[in-house]
């Protein structure tokens, strides 16, 4: 497995196990208030920033000749679909957010439905099956 699929992988399930993680608090309890939001979400990404750059060090440092390698023109097609797909995932999640603003009438919902469209777009790449 290469550097850039190992990296992917971390990305993927540290990003989904973190993010699962918040949204699942989120969804528990209806009367957080925004410091313990904002305490819950900033845990959150200090733990998913902490665990990729231990993740990828420790991937950089089995094979630190394939982290340095240049993207081939695969990789560089794959990554163009994919920020194709990105970005109907991003438009629609900022949609739906907006409407969660005119129809639940509060801010805190659609910030997090934003997000919710943001972690979705980042990933956009594993979704892009057809392209490998």
């Amino acid at each position: 497995m290469s550097f850039r699929e190992k990296s992917a992988w971390i990305s993927l399930v540290t990003t989904l196990g973190v993010y699962a993680y918040y949204f699942w608090n989120l969804l528990g309890t209806q009367d957080m208030h925004d410091a313990d939001l904002f305490g819950l979400f900033a845990r959150c990404v200090t733990v998913l920033v902490v665990m990729q750059v231990v993740f990828h060090i420790l991937a950089a440092i089995r094979n630190p000749r394939d982290a340095n390698a240049p993207q081939d023109e695969r990789e560089r097609m794959i990554a163009l679909k994919s920020v194709n797909i990105a970005y109907y995932i991003l438009a629609g999640g900022a949609v739906l957010a907006g409407g969660g603003l005119v129809f639940m009438g509060q801010p805190v919902a659609m910030a997090n439905l934003l997000l919710l469209a943001l972690v979705l777009a980042g990933y956009a790449p594993t979704l892009n099956l057809d392209a490998r």
